[in-house]
């Protein structure tokens, strides 16, 4: 036997990798130098005697003991032959060491034992499930650790591991980036009905800029758009309403990726880009059915069911469906929704699975934008405070419809024990027909209303696919996890648009429908989108040191076609990206980081000479730090950044002429706080402040002045408390609190509107019959109140005209039961 903390073990080539990583290591040691103090700053941990927080990537076993050794606090007795290529799953959460020591060791035939404070690793004795020594075979090992996996459920708030930030199966605390993950169980408890509801409580996150718009998620990440994926893939985005919109029931979890992600994704904006992960196939059995009524003759019914098909577990199925037919907030206006979304996951071997995962949407109602005039909303009327409910379109011409479909499969394949690949591939497809008036601004009379009138058609389908090959192997003490991909994308659609004026209505009277007319044709073109991006990732584990280094080539090109002017355009970018960072790990679960990364996103459009205008390009510095404490399931976040965003397109206001000397500067700082104290407390926190300036532009007034859809300053707070007192087992109670800035609507040549910031209280009730009675079990009820004061507040003005009601008191009232 020999100690594997000798080192001695694990063979010798190591020696020039390490040379060559001394002057990194050391540039290393004095970027992280400010967070040296932080382990000696940390406060006590409230710790389960029988638990420890593990975060242990998958790497090569021998690596993967020896972290273990270090986390548990044991020496680590083996012999190196038994572990030589041999490689471990990652074991993340709070589980008993042997819990863990049982995770690291399947399926690699290889038995434990511990004794006093040593661990020693053996081969399994012949015809037994118990050696000698009393070792334990592994086969015979329940596992009841809180295990998570980055496609995986996730049992409260707190997300471990993900996909989003590496696209591999990485602990959070080892990204070297700010990323925020909204579980189901979060947007459960929070009564969230889409993509906007869902993220109201993560730092840095700007939503609702269009107030009560039931058709379309509109959000920014520090300041910009981000672009919108499922299951790693991007979505078709052909103007607002030629967009999908994912439903959350059919979620496991939404990650926000904040600051640039194009090293890794391709084109992106600077603040970042969203991934949604869809419910997937699964070996248990799930049966749940769910009904909810609530606000505006809300009904809706929705059920997900699965599980394994046969005996051997290897077909896997699921079903997951939703239908709505409800008001909103605004009179004469309609909110319905049909989605299914059946998915199977077929395992050839245990080196080999294969699933696929398709769904269908279809989305009924009226308007699309809701916007009012800031006379009588933002700014004092003679006449009166317009209510929420007021609707200035046409009962009898708005209209909004939108079809939408997608299927496509994930292949994944395992060679041995240091290669792996894996490919998805889908395509989606959605059409969008649209006939809405809106408000134009107010008359001299204060109460008559300007409208226009538009009706809009979306036709767009996109196919894309991603290859990924995988490497995981050591170079002496260097651990390497590699990342070589390849992704397509084509998308084509059409999109066609007509407008014409509204009659005038008096904004405090209902409305009546009269004829509008004659349309004239606005827009109508055809386009063609190709993208093809490389790219390489090492995650390189030194120590207690993991450096991420990314690289990425992208080439896009876009075919427009104008049939009102009977013209044809081609324009053809590329650009190469990057990411680099670092995180050290203290083994009290402090985990301090420093990353630099770049971003690319293409314009269409053309400059006052007629050439292709340029991709605007971004970069980002951030630091930060992670903290997971040992024992506790909880995740704390720190990140300070700056983002600079050049070529943007700006527009001189006299001579209207468009050119590409537009740059914007963000900093901030962001905070975020998950976690469950114990059995009766869960909790979510976060704050952002975000300064922007627009820094160069054509347009004089915009110089100086924040970017719009950007609040300074955002904070909330959500808190669950589960009681376990015998006579009120079963009831849990939850409230909330958000707070928004002020923001300032887009830059013209006069002052800027500013929008005043608002605090907003939501709350809920929850109770499990199984509490009275086990013939019970699996039934629930919650009450969510959204807006509990029926606080009146604006989200955004894009302009006098266009202003954005917030949301009204909503409550909402659901039955579940799972059996």
């Amino acid at each position: 036997m020999t100690r594997a903390a000798a080192g001695t073990a694990f063979g010798s080539n190591g020696t020039r990798s390490k040379a060559r990583m001394r002057a990194l290591l050391v540039s290393t040691v004095l970027a992280a130098a400010p967070f040296a103090v932080l382990p000696q700053m940390a406060a006590a941990q409230v710790a389960r005697p029988s638990e420890i927080a593990f975060n242990l990537p998958a790497q090569p076993l021998s690596q993967a003991l020896l972290q273990f050794s270090r986390v548990a606090g044991v020496e680590l007795f083996l012999n190196a032959d038994l572990v030589r290529g041999k490689s471990s799953p990652a074991v993340v959460g709070s589980m008993s060491r042997e819990q863990a020591m049982a995770r690291l060791l399947a399926g690699s035939g290889l038995t434990y034992r511990f004794t006093n404070n040593s661990v020693s690793i053996q081969a399994p004795a012949r015809g037994g499930a118990v050696d000698s020594g009393g070792g334990i075979l592994l086969d015979t090992v329940d596992v009841q650790g809180a295990q998570q996996t980055a496609l995986g459920p996730v049992d409260g708030y707190v997300a471990l591991v993900s996909m989003a930030g590496t696209k591999t199966d990485t602990p959070l605390v080892d990204v070297p980036q700010s990323i925020s993950v909204v579980t189901a169980d979060q947007i459960q408890d929070q009564g969230a009905q889409n993509l906007v509801q869902a993220l109201r409580y993560t730092p840095g996150v700007f939503v609702e800029p269009n107030g009560e718009s039931a058709h379309y998620d509109d959000m920014r990440i520090r300041g910009f758009d981000p672009l919108k994926y499922l299951d790693g893939m991007p979505l078709p985005l052909l103007q607002f309403y030629g967009s999908p919109r994912i439903e959350v029931y059919g979620l496991e979890r939404v990650e926000v990726i904040k600051g640039p992600a194009s090293a890794l994704y391709g084109e992106s904006s600077p603040g970042g880009l969203i991934n949604m992960i869809s419910k997937r196939p699964t070996a248990e059995t799930i049966r749940e059915i769910e009904l909810q009524t609530g606000s505006f003759d809300r009904i809706q019914g929705a059920f997900d069911v699965g599980g394994a098909v046969n005996d051997s577990k290897t077909l896997l199925v699921r079903l997951t469906g939703l239908a709505r037919d409800a008001g909103t907030q605004v009179n004469d206006t309609k909110d319905e929704r049909l989605f299914l979304a059946p998915s199977f996951t077929l395992k050839a071997s245990e080196d080999t699975t294969l699933t696929v995962l398709a769904q269908y949407g279809r989305d009924e109602g009226t308007y699309p934008q809701a916007f009012l005039p800031a006379q009588g909303t933002l700014f004092p009327n003679p006449y009166g405070r317009l209510p929420r409910s007021t609707y200035l379109g046409d009962p009898a011409f708005d209209n909004y419809s939108r079809e939408q479909w997608m299927v496509g499969y994930e292949f994944n394949h395992r060679f041995n024990d240091v290669w792996s690949f894996e490919q998805k591939a889908r395509y989606a497809h959605v059409t969008a027909d649209v006939s809405a008036t809106r408000s134009e601004g107010v008359q001299s009379n204060l109460f008559m209303v300007d409208r226009s009138a538009f009706i809009m058609g979306a036709d767009a389908g996109t196919f894309t696919m991603t290859n990924l090959a995988r490497a995981e192997f050591a170079t002496g003490a260097l651990r390497h996890e590699m990342l070589f991909g390849l992704d397509y994308l084509r998308t084509s659609g059409d999109f066609n648009m007509k407008v014409a004026l509204a009659p005038a209505v008096n904004m405090y009277a209902p409305p009546v429908s009269v004829p509008i007319g004659p349309f004239f044709n606005r827009t109508d073109n055809s386009q063609t989108q190709t993208a093809w991006g490389v790219y390489v990732q090492d995650q390189i584990s030194f120590d207690r040191f993991i450096l991420t280094v990314s690289g990425r080539q992208d080439w896009a090109s876009m075919d427009t076609t104008d049939w009102l002017a009977e013209t044809s355009s081609s324009q053809n970018d590329s650009d190469f990206t990057y990411r680099a960072g670092l995180t050290y790990k203290f083994d009290n679960g402090i985990a301090p980081y420093i990353s630099y990364a770049t971003s690319f996103q293409p314009v269409m459009g053309f400059d006052a000479d007629g050439n292709g205008l340029k991709p605007t390009t971004g970069d980002q510095i951030e630091a930060g730090v992670k903290y997971q404490p040992p024992g506790m399931d909880a995740l704390f976040t720190a990140a300070v950044f700056q983002i600079h965003q050049d070529n943007v397109v700006t527009t001189d206001p006299v001579t209207f002429i468009s050119s590409q000397i537009g740059k914007v500067e963000v900093k901030g700082l962001e905070l975020e706080a998950k976690g469950k104290l114990n059995a009766n407390w869960e909790f979510t926190a976060g704050y952002s402040y975000v300064d922007s300036e627009t820094t160069e532009s054509s347009n004089p007034y915009e110089v100086g002045r924040p970017a719009p859809y950007t609040p300074e300053n955002q904070g909330s707070v959500w808190i669950k408390y589960n009681f376990t007192q015998p006579q009120l087992a079963g009831l849990s109670v939850a409230g909330g609190v958000r707070y928004v800035g002020s923001t300032y609507s887009e830059i013209s040549s006069v002052d800027p509107i500013k929008v005043p910031g608002y605090s907003l209280v939501d709350a809920a009730v929850y109770y499990d019959f199984g509490a009275l009675s086990t013939q019970l079990q699996g039934a629930k009820f919650a009450l969510n109140v959204s807006n509990l004061f029926d606080k009146y507040y604006l989200t955004y003005c894009y302009g006098a005209p266009y202003c954005a009601l917030g949301s009204g008191r909503t409550v909402l009232a659901t039955l579940s039961y799972k059996w």
